[in-house]
């Protein structure tokens, strides 16, 4: 801003230019009405004891699906630790059945009282 009024844009700026930061000399937009309608309302807190309450409700909320997931779990774990289980039972059996079904064709090579 030199000696020469208007040719650095000097008699746009206002006579307390100090006051002014970089860009709001522009004109801004207007704000929405719905936006200044939420920001010129008083925020509305319930009381005390009504905060408590609803915290408590969450509490126990949260705390009933932990219980249910907890639960699930173990039930999951159950049915699992059952069905293998019953699959080595099944396994046992048919390992068993495989060696009763082996033995007779063993014994028949060999006499079994020798006389």
């Amino acid at each position: 801003m030199g000696d020469t009024a208007g040719k650095n844009g000097d008699d746009e700026m206002p006579v307390e230019g100090g006051l002014f930061f970089l860009g709001e000399s522009q004109a801004q937009r207007p704000i929405p009405s719905r936006l200044r309608e939420r920001l010129e309302r008083k925020i509305e807190r319930p009381n005390y004891a009504e905060r408590e309450k609803e915290r408590d409700k969450r509490m126990q909320e949260m705390q009933k699906q932990k219980m249910d997931k907890l639960r699930e779990h173990h039930e999951k774990v159950d049915r699992l630790s059952a069905q293998a289980r019953e699959r080595r039972r099944l396994q046992q059996l048919a390992a068993q059945n495989e060696i009763a079904d082996d033995a007779p064709n063993n014994t028949e090579g060999e006499p079994s009282n020798p006389v």
